[in-house]
């Protein structure tokens, strides 16, 4: 990072070569990999640097928004999943960790991170930075310096709120490293000025598992998009349920709201 708090010592970015899981294309090519999604943004991708805001629907949907931020750290650290699932493909190691901010209130609410299951997700924890800030302003601080700093591939922040001048901050230090910046926040509390996309999220029953129907499969939620700077008209009301695909590494349509894009007007009609 470009500054160090009073006392601390540098220390360098953690070796992520052993991630077996992370391959990384375009790092600017940032997608959810459902097109019905990345058509409505403006260059078809989110903004690689730039702020994006999760919401949760109400404070039962938290565990929602936290899945739907791995898996787009898991798209980040991936960049374009197109064309890189043939087998025997070559696969490319990221070369910068991300950084996860959270503060002991998060961690008492929703706990922390599980390092199997972020690996099974597809996500290695090698690859993470944690920063388990005491205060919000100490989170904002580390944050503003990661995206800043240029070193990091995304910078993810777990805060209580996101004021004007702390989002301003943000957003210049996410223009000034070209890194973009997640910020997940409250449901209740005023959105971030300065985030060029906010997503509201809901969760939604989980998939049925393909092999075993008493098993859990694909986790689902209900992405509304609120605000998308520069979108056309058309995505201001846009709302779908996709389901993540850990086979793909990509979100997709629920099966059956697909199913009813595909078809007939007629059969739309009747669904």
């Amino acid at each position: 990072m470009s500054g160090h708090a009073p006392g601390t010592r540098h220390r360098p970015w953690p070796d992520v070569s052993a991630s077996p899981r992370s391959p990384l294309a375009r790092v600017d090519a940032w997608t959810l990999g459902e097109a019905a999604f990345d058509a409505c943004l403006p260059g078809g991708g989110l903004d690689s640097a730039g702020l994006v805001e999760l919401k949760p629907g109400d404070h039962g949907d938290w565990p929602a928004t936290l899945t739907f931020a791995l898996c787009l750290t898991v798209r980040r650290q991936m960049g374009s999943l197109e064309g890189e699932a043939a087998p025997g493909a070559p696969r490319t190691v990221p070369k910068k960790p991300v950084l996860w901010c959270t503060t002991p209130r998060f961690a008492s609410e929703y706990g922390r991170l599980y390092g199997p299951g972020l690996a099974g997700l597809g996500l290695s924890p090698a690859s993470l930075i944690m920063v388990d800030a005491p205060r919000e302003s100490d989170a904002l601080w580390a944050l503003e310096e990661g995206l800043r700093s240029g070193g990091i591939m995304l910078a993810v922040g777990l805060l209580k709120e996101v004021d004007l001048t702390p989002s301003r901050r943000l957003g210049l230090a996410a223009s000034t490293g070209r890194t973009p910046g997640l910020l997940l926040t409250p449901p209740s509390s005023p959105p971030a000025p300065s985030a060029s996309l906010r997503l509201r999220l809901r969760r939604l029953p989980g998939a049925s598992h393909p092999l075993d129907r008493s098993a859990p499969g694909a986790p689902r939620v209900r992405l509304t998009l609120e605000r998308c700077r520069g979108a056309p008209p058309a995505a201001e009301t846009l709302s779908l349920d996709l389901e993540w695909c850990d086979v793909t590494y990509r979100f997709r349509l629920v099966a059956d709201v697909a199913d009813r894009a595909h078809a007939t007007p007629g059969a739309r009609q009747r669904a």
